[in-house]
This record gives C-alpha cells, structure tokens and sequence, in this order.
C-alpha cells in the first residue's frame, strides 16, 4: 500500500503527459507489491487526494527487483526471510521486511502469518535446513523487536508464539528459544507509556494561537503544523485500515475532523485575504501566506 501511494502520485507531477506515459505510470501505480496468493492489486485510492511525492517511485518500485510487480505470499515470506544474513543482521536494503510486518494485516492477520511461519519452520525442520530455521526465528524476532506493540494487542498472537516455542523445545532448538524471548515487552510497554504521560502533560502547557497579525510566517507554519500533529495522532491505525478498504470516511470520525481541520484551515486563509479592504493589504496577505508556505516546506510539511 506505501507504494502504491508513493508510485500514484507520480501522475500528478506533470499535467502535460503524454496518454501513453500516463497509461504507463497507472500501470505501475497499480503494480505495487501485492499481497496474496493470486495477484491482485493494492485497493484503489480515490482520485480527488493529491499525494505529495516523497521519494522518486522508480526508485521505489526498482528497489524490490522481481517482486516489484507483485508477489504470493510463499514469494514475499522467502523475500523477508533473505533479508536477514548469517548473524541475524537485517541486510542493508530492510525496506520491504517493514512494509510486509507493517501493512500485513491489511489482507491477513497477524496470527495467520505467524502459522505461515511456523509451518515454514515445521519443513525446514523436516528437510534438515539449520540455516533456514534460524532466519525464521530472526525474522520473528525483528517482529517483536521493532513491532512489538502487535503482540500486546491480539491475545492469540502471544498464544501462537508460546505454541511455537514449545515447538522448538519439543525438538531440541532450546537455542532458538532466546531469539523470542517477550518478557521485557512489559518493561518496555511501561516506559512507552510514562513517556505518552510526559508528552501529554507537555502539550497540556503549550498555547497554540494562530492570530495572523501578531504571528511571524513562521511561526504560524508551526503552530499550523502542531494543530496538523496533534488531529493525524488521534487516527488510530484501525481508522486507516477501514479507510483503505471502504474508501470512504462513512462512520470514521476521527479522520471526518482531520479533513475537517483542513478545510477550516483553507476558509480561514480565504477568510484573511477577503477581510482586508483594499488591493493593497490583500497583496500583504498574500505575501505573508507565501512565506508560511516556505516555512512549511522547509519543515517537510
């Protein structure tokens, strides 16, 4: 789904394209690494948003080489696995590896891929493959690692990796068993939340204002991107699954205020250029909003 977004906003960086470069573009838009036993296609995105581009989709789309145009998921699994060298290190190039732990469950869940896993582990263990084992087990601990807010959600999750450590005891890989090891998620949930606590005592502190006359341009630039912040946070993970596959924001409200928020950010620009009596100030406003625009777009925003 990232590349999708990132390869379709190509067709909007030149209004004078070509049909056919256009046809092709939309081909490779539509060609983003698919998750699934048949190969099909991310859901379509609707064509009334504008995608900034973030990084070059070629770029993108030549990074995952052969997968580049769509995987099964058996493809995208063993493309995972050899991410990983021979002491458990993610190779230099990890970008796919987080994509499929992050995005996964956009077409199966998390439990589901862990069972792919184990099964994959279950053959390698029949067919004498130490060296393929072991990339299972690296694998699933860079899941934990760097995801582990995953297995504090869904208590079969938790439930299937005990299962497969009993596995692993079962068939002498004691040794495997470190590589799982989820006692210190706990610690670690604690110190993330004592953080949030902080973070939110911090922002309870901090004015927000966006009084045009007394502000400097780029001081409005960020405080508009505070207020962007604060509203993107509050959409929780589940918000933009539903969204990506309803296409629609029918019962998300969350996300209905965050679009909100922008429209109300774009009649109060319209609003501070018509106040303004003469042709004059109007110029002024406008200047004083192009200067905003550049502080925003040397903040990335």
């Amino acid at each position: 789904q990232y590349l999708a977004m990132g390869c379709q906003s190509k067709e909007n960086q030149n209004e004078t394209i070509t049909s056919d470069d256009k046809g092709k573009d939309d081909v490779r838009a539509t060609t983003g690494c698919a998750f699934s036993k048949t190969r099909v296609s991310p859901p379509g995105r609707p064509n009334r948003f504008h995608k900034p581009i973030q990084a070059p989709p070629r770029k993108l789309v030549m990074s995952l080489g052969h997968l580049s145009k769509g995987a099964t998921w058996e493809e995208l699994i063993q493309a995972c696995l050899d991410c990983f060298d021979a002491d458990g290190g993610v190779r230099k190039n990890g970008h796919l590896l987080n994509i499929t732990l992050t995005m996964h469950r956009l077409l199966m869940s998390s439990s589901d891929l862990l069972d792919r896993l184990v099964s994959l582990f279950k053959t390698a263990l029949d067919e004498d493959q130490p060296v393929e084992l072991k990339r299972i087990c690296y694998l699933i601990r860079h899941w934990i690692q760097e995801f582990w807010i995953m297995f504090r959600l869904p208590h079969s999750l938790s439930d299937s990796l005990e299962e497969f450590r009993e596995l692993l005891r079962e068939h002498g890989q004691e040794d495997l068993c470190s590589l799982l090891e989820t006692k210190w998620i706990n610690e670690r949930e604690r110190s993330w939340k004592a953080s949030q606590k902080i973070k939110a005592n911090y922002s309870k502190k901090r004015k927000v204002s966006l009084l045009f006359d007394h502000l400097e341009p780029d001081e409005l630039a960020e405080h508009l991107t505070y207020l962007e912040l604060k509203s993107f946070c509050r959409i929780s993970f589940v918000d933009f699954l539903n969204y990506i596959r309803s296409c629609c924001m029918k019962d998300i409200p969350v996300l209905e205020r965050s679009i909100a928020l922008c429209n109300g950010i774009s009649q109060w620009v319209q609003l501070m250029v018509l106040s303004r009596p003469t042709a004059q100030l109007r110029a002024e406003v406008f200047t004083k909003f192009i200067h905003v625009a550049q502080s925003l777009h040397h903040m990335h925003n």
